[in-house]
């Protein structure tokens, strides 16, 4: 039961209790340690319960409102104040205090304050205080309790230092401080200080504090809900996880402090509600994760020249966090995963010049995340293992324009799904050291490739397989791949250009099987690609190439199409071109064919024809059979487009057999043979013998002269025998010459 303020509290009071009891009456300040020089501990020494007595009493003849001040008393006893009613202020300086100071339950009209002072420690919980609260430069060797206390001004306890045995430091769980919180000058805890659950509506204030309590919380403020700033700058240093968990402020700002955790959070501030900005920035540093899970940031979160060590886990995980802007650049560096994966920023996201290191893992991971603006990872962006911007969207353009991307044994960049409605540049040495995938990536305008570097021997340098771009790709002017280049299936809305590009494969240096291409296709590589290239099925507007652009093997071309073509290469080399693919394809010719006719070069698509026929019977899968009658037409009628072969040899044949036969009928070597007639002459009621039209239907097989039925060279005779052969020759030469025609215009109608 606490004892009751008043004068009868008082007995016997010593020498110095009673100049205490004068000068307070007198409204005096009590200065013990002026009053004795001699420093001797009875010439200070006074009880609590005469303090008590003093600061809480009602006494008739002192005047009311008037300043207690006491100074370099030695405090005897436990200063018992809980529950009294303190109506003036009050002021303890250079006061020692041998055990508690205990203010729970009071009511305080005025400030109390003690300054310099040292005590066990001090109780205030549910204390109704409506000035300050003033524990400055105090030695505590116990705990500060102020816990449910309503304080109406601020509560200051610059350069305290608490240093309870073990357990919490200050508990001011449920408080409500409608001033400031000061813990800043100097302050210095040795164990956990609380905040849980309570509201300021002023700032908390750490500028200069250390706090001290590993491996538990050194600042427990989950729940906290300040009006103003938790200012952790100028200074301030923890060792121990600084817990702002659900807590709502206007800022928290934390410029060139230093937070250690090691074994686990330096920083827990999941679902954390700042109102202006989180500063980690400006020299911040921390030893162990820094965790963000869901904050909610009106303004920036900055971590500008921040750096964030937590190399076997996490050094920043702000998964699902909401920001204006995040700047996590200009001398930013991280040791270990950075991670926004689900965030959401309003404007932009900016990693110039940033350092994200977490070799073998995710060096930053922000799959889903969601930009309004712009996406910087650039101008010496510099990230050692995977960046991940797996299903994100931004909104503006994606810049990595000379970043620097290192996982050489897996994926540098992985952009699966990235949507980007501005551009993407990965340009003007950009480096890469790893694959870059972007699998079914959308990219609204262009993707910028120029004069980077992308390196992945023996894999996969650069993957757009299934993505669109509806601009242009521009993998040209210093583009250089160690790896393969894919773009399976990528559809590509104007223009895709290799313009002083190299592309150094394996086994492919280009797959772009499936790949659609609006506009042009700009194939002029600085040097031969090494490996080869795959662009069957693919569709462009007009291929651009050059003799050399073209590797000498691994090329394949089926269903390979185009509307035109544009180079300075002879119809030759174009077959040589089609000639060099790793599969035969009567598509790829009829291709060539089609471009040609299309740009009115009648002539070479003729050629590019006939070389089609030729390369099936040496290059397609024909039966022997096939294959002869295949060089049949080839050398008869030119597969249908040199009808006129057969005609001329008719002809030249039939001239010659006129002749022939006619001499043969002088000589008297043909005869009639028709009707049992055996004769040289024209019998009465016979057709007679005419050379030219006996020589002609021997070569027509579908033309009947009444000549070879009628007449016939003499077999008695060596000259008619050897006729006789001759015109058995010409009548089978006239078959094959007739069913060549008629093959080559069944092609003709066939082309038609």
């Amino acid at each position: 039961m606490a004892m009751p303020f008043n004068r009868d509290a008082v007995v016997d009071p010593t020498a110095v209790e009673q100049r205490v009891i004068d000068l307070v009456k007198d409204a005096a300040e009590v200065d013990l340690g002026t009053a004795s020089p001699d420093g001797v501990p009875d010439s200070v020494a006074v009880r609590a319960d005469v303090l008590r007595a003093v600061c809480g009493g009602t006494w008739a003849d002192w005047e009311a409102g008037r300043r207690i001040h006491i100074s370099g008393a030695h405090v005897n006893g436990s200063f018992n104040l809980s529950g009294g009613h303190i109506a003036r202020p009050v002021r303890f300086s250079r006061c020692t205090f041998s055990d508690t100071v205990d203010l729970s339950d009071s009511r305080l009209d005025q400030s109390i304050e003690f300054v310099d002072c040292e005590m066990a420690s001090l109780v205030g919980d549910r204390m109704d205080a409506k000035g300050d609260v003033v524990i400055k430069n105090v030695r505590l060797r116990g705990m500060l309790s102020l816990c449910g206390a309503e304080l109406s001004r601020d509560l200051r306890c610059t350069g305290t230092d608490i240093r309870p045995a073990s357990g919490v430091a200050i508990n001011g769980s449920n408080m409500l401080v409608q001033g400031t919180v000061f813990l800043d000058g100097g302050f210095r805890a040795e164990g956990e200080v609380t905040f849980a659950s309570a509201a300021v509506h002023g700032n908390l204030d750490l500028r200069g504090a250390t706090l001290h309590n590993p491996p538990g919380c050194s600042l427990q403020a989950r729940r906290l809900v300040l009006g103003g700033d938790l200012l952790c700058e100028e200074g301030f240093r923890t060792e121990g996880e600084v817990c702002v968990q659900w807590a709502q402020m206007r800022t928290f700002r934390a410029s060139g402090a230093s937070f250690s955790h090691t074994e686990g959070l330096a920083i827990r501030a999941d679902a954390v509600r700042c109102g202006a900005g989180l500063y980690l920035d400006r020299g911040f540093h921390s030893r162990g994760e820094i965790r963000l899970v869901g904050a909610v940031i009106k303004g920036e979160l900055c971590c500008t020249q921040g750096t964030f060590d937590n190399p076997a886990g996490r050094a920043l995980d702000a998964t699902r966090f909401h920001a204006d802007d995040a700047y996590l650049d200009r001398g930013f560096v991280a040791h270990g995963e950075v991670r926004l994966a689900g965030g959401k920023l309003e404007r932009q996201l900016c990693c110039t010049k940033g350092r994200f290191e977490n070799n073998g893992g995710f060096a930053l991971d922000a799959d889903g995340l969601i930009c309004g603006g712009d996406v910087f990872l650039n101008d010496g962006f510099q990230a050692l293992g995977e960046v991940r911007l797996i299903g994100a969207t931004v909104h503006r353009e994606l810049n990595c324009t000379r970043g620097t991307f290192e996982n050489p044994n897996g994926t540098a960049f992985a952009g699966d799904g990235l949507t980007v409605h501005g551009t993407m540049y990965l340009d003007n040495e950009f480096r890469a050291s790893g694959e870059v995938r972007l699998l079914r990536c959308t990219i609204d305008e262009q993707l910028m490739c120029s004069g980077s570097a992308f390196d992945h021997p023996g894999g996969r340098a650069l993957d757009i397989s299934g993505g669109t771009v509806r601009g242009d790709v521009l993998l040209d002017n210093g583009f250089r791949s160690v790896g393969q280049v894919r773009l399976l299936g990528t559809a590509i809305g104007k223009n895709l250009t290799f313009d002083g590009g190299e592309l150094h494969g394996t086994a492919r240096a280009l797959d772009a099987s499936g790949m659609r291409v609006g506009g042009r296709m700009v194939w002029l590589p600085a040097d031969t690609p090494t490996g080869g290239v795959d662009l069957s099925y693919a569709s462009v507007g007009r291929l651009t190439d050059r003799p050399d652009s073209w590797p000498e093997r691994g090329v394949r071309l089926t269903g390979f199409t185009y509307r035109t073509i544009q180079a300075a290469m002879t119809v030759d080399q174009r077959l040589d071109w089609l000639a060099n693919t790793e599969e035969y394809s009567p598509q790829s010719y009829q291709q060539l064919a089609d471009a040609f006719r299309s740009g009115g070069q009648v002539g070479a698509a003729r050629n590019v024809a006939i070389a089609a026929e030729r390369a099936k019977r040496k290059r397609g899968r024909l039966s022997r059979w096939s294959r002869t009658w295949n060089w049949f037409l080839e050398h008869s009628v030119g597969y249908g487009y040199s009808l006129h072969r057969p005609l001329i040899a008719m002809i030249v044949l039939g001239t010659v057999n006129a002749f022939l036969y006619n001499w043969a009928q002088s000589q008297g070597v043909m005869e009639a043979v028709g009707r049992g007639q055996v004769t040289g002459k024209c019998p009465a009621n016979y057709p007679c013998f005419s050379a030219a039209a006996y020589s002609f239907e021997t070569l027509l097989p579908v033309v009947n002269f009444r000549q070879v039925g009628n007449w016939l060279p003499r077999a008695d005779s060596p000259l008619g025998s050897t006729l006789m052969i001759w015109t058995w020759l010409c009548i089978l030469l006239g078959w094959v010459l007739g069913i060549a025609f008629a093959a080559g215009l069944g092609r003709v109608f066939k082309r038609d």
